[in-house]
């Protein structure tokens, strides 16, 4: 699961490369690939002892249990059949890579290669692990010790809102300070931007719909009779969104629009993230 997560990120670069214009594909490639190397280096640097595996220094909100991942196992790390550390890590840092792939999307075509690394490494190895404590750190018995989110009941299973809604914030902030793409409003109205490559982009698509099998069903940590219900759930959320924006394309321009199924497929898979697990197929 956790390598259909990181083979996502060729997902990402498919798809922004190909709606992106043909001069800039090459510098969007870059990031997407460099980013992911910047993702895992960061959560294994600091990011992963913020998220998991430390103590709270403000309850509830931050944790802090120093440098770099431990890698050590114990008899009672993996008992009851639970993951790994090594394990768990590769699955957290894949989820961590896909949050900062997303902000790649929203500033492309108007970001300087070495500002977006450094966006990236402060993203992954520190904001991204405090807001991801706040959810996934679960409370005791007595209620205490998880994250002030979780222990509201507020419910998040694999990431619409941790990883998802967390790096399309992140990337619009981006977006309002970098503002528009240079000949995107003229006069005051709004110009489309074709992308160049469509193949590549509906191939991006596919795989990113592939790789949320290792993303939803892989949330459950274990291979459960959980699993390939929530691999169903999955993929009506996907196949309701396609549906959804083809007939909203359909219905406004008079014809099917290919980019507005493909992020109406992202966004019903988006969507369906956070209740997977919960959600009735209807």
């Amino acid at each position: 699961c956790a390598v259909l997560v990181i083979f996502m990120n060729a997902g990402f670069a498919m798809v922004e490369a190909g709606m992106c214009r043909g001069k800039n594909a090459v510098n969007i490639l870059a990031k997407n690939l460099i980013v992911f190397a910047l993702a895992v280096t960061a959560y294994w640097f600091i990011g992963y002892k913020i998220m998991y595996n430390a103590d709270w220094i403000i309850p509830g909100w931050f944790k802090f249990g120093g440098l770099f991942f431990d890698p050590a196992v114990t008899p009672d790390m993996v008992k009851d059949g639970s993951l790994v550390p090594s394990v768990d890590f590769l699955f957290q840092a894949a989820f961590a890579g896909t949050a900062a792939t997303i902000v790649s999307g929203l500033v492309a075509e108007r970001i300087k290669f070495g500002e977006f690394v450094i966006f990236s490494l402060i993203l992954v190895g520190i904001l991204y692990p405090i807001a991801g404590s706040w959810q996934w750190n679960f409370p005791d018995d007595a209620g205490v010790g998880g994250g002030w989110l979780n222990r509201l009941g507020f419910i998040d299973f694999a990431g619409s809102t941790v990883v998802h809604t967390f790096g399309a914030c992140a990337g619009l902030v981006g977006a309002v300070l970098l503002g528009p793409r240079i000949g995107k409003f003229v006069d005051g109205k709004t110009n489309a931007i074709p992308g160049h490559n469509m193949a590549i982009a509906t191939l991006g698509c596919l795989i990113l719909w592939i790789g949320w099998y290792g993303f939803n069903p892989g949330s459950w940590l274990s291979m459960a009779p959980e699993v390939p219900y929530i691999a169903v759930t999955t993929t009506l959320g996907a196949a309701g969104g396609g549906i959804a924006a083809t007939l909203v394309s359909q219905f406004t321009g008079g014809k099917p629009d290919l980019t507005m199924t493909i992020n109406g497929i992202l966004a019903g898979l988006v969507g369906v993230t956070a209740g997977c697990d919960g959600f009735s197929m209807p």
